[in-house]
């Protein structure tokens, strides 16, 4: 079984929107979600996504905010009622990529609109991050130039 990393207290101190057990379920999500892309997120355990992440959605109306709120909580109990034995937050990497291939290849709509979302803003909050600028040759916004 997985470990779970402890939250540097850089993020906890600075969320807006989601608890601290809601962003350990997005960090877990965001590490595998981004895996492979550069920088490596995993390097500061994605921190700074997580705050992105978070700061867009206290900018949402509450239903929203509610509703990915719920969509945390479904992919933290998931991984038990599909026989995995633990939380997201504490799968093996390997296992937490088979619950999220899982979600993506459901039967269930709901499973795979809340994957496409969840992906959506991870990926928004990592290319949004200057430090990803260099790896896909974006040379920055022209804003102000």
């Amino acid at each position: 079984i997985g470990q779970r990393r402890p939250l540097p207290p850089q993020l906890t101190r600075r969320l807006r929107c989601l608890s601290v057990p809601e962003v350990a379920i997005l960090q877990a999500a965001m590490l595998r979600i981004l895996d492979g892309a550069e920088p490596a997120p995993a390097l500061d355990g994605a921190v700074q996504q997580c705050l992105f992440a978070d700061a867009y959605l206290a900018g949402l109306d509450r239903p929203l905010r509610s509703d990915f709120q719920s969509l945390l909580t479904l992919l933290q109990i998931w991984p038990l009622a599909a026989g995995h034995g633990s939380r997201f937050v504490r799968l093996a990497p390997a296992e937490q990529d088979a619950v999220l291939w899982s979600w993506q290849r459901s039967r269930w709509e709901l499973l795979r609109q809340g994957l496409q979302g969840l992906k959506a803003l991870c990926t928004l909050a990592h290319y949004q991050d200057e430090r990803s600028f260099k790896a896909i040759g974006y040379s920055g916004p022209l804003v102000g130039t």
